[in-house]
């Protein structure tokens, strides 16, 4: 994931491609997620590729317990052209932190997935995972409240049909009288 500031995004969304050249500068923040298949590329080959491009800071997280990284999660600033780590710390919540000074944020390892935290406000940024159990249950909701009225309107057609069937019975009765 990149992050810059002060470049176009519209061009940058129409191509769905950051390619430092044409925007004119390197992103300001970059994070690499580990997989089996980019592991030792994130620590090794990519690290150096963003600190010659002179992206400020450079992050890896691993959900997998530093399976691929070997570590949970790593930061490093670019100091003098060269990337320095920044210092990592386990806060009394339990959480692996190591604060961005791009961002202004921690970045944290909470159990394989990735938070931010606010050291102004002292509180987490919702996570990507309360997201998705938010949108889960808001469409959960909406799905429920669809049934609901498919089946009032089932109800409220069932209870026509019957009037207009006992509307005609008594016509026919009448008429036979």
């Amino acid at each position: 994931m990149y992050l810059a500031f002060g470049v176009d995004a519209h061009a940058i969304r129409q191509r769905k491609l950051y390619l430092p050249w044409e925007v004119g500068k390197p992103p300001d923040w970059v994070l690499e997620v580990a997989s089996s298949s980019t592991g030792a590329e994130d620590v090794g080959r990519k690290r150096d590729l963003y600190a010659r491009i002179g992206v400020p800071e450079y992050w890896r997280f691993d959900p997998q317990d530093g399976a691929y990284h070997g570590e949970r999660l790593a930061g490093d600033r670019l100091v003098a052209g060269r990337y320095a780590p920044i210092e990592l710390s386990t806060a009394p919540d339990g959480l692996l932190k190591g604060y961005s000074a791009v961002l202004g944020l921690s970045l944290c390892w909470d159990a394989g997935w990735p938070r931010l935290y606010d050291p102004t406000t002292g509180s987490y940024l919702e996570s990507w995972r309360e997201v998705w159990v938010a949108r889960e249950v808001a469409e959960l909701r909406a799905t429920e409240a669809e049934i609901q009225a498919a089946a009032e309107r089932a109800r409220r057609q069932a209870a026509e049909s019957e009037l207009q069937r006992l509307r005609e019975q008594l016509r026919r009765r009448q008429a036979d009288r």
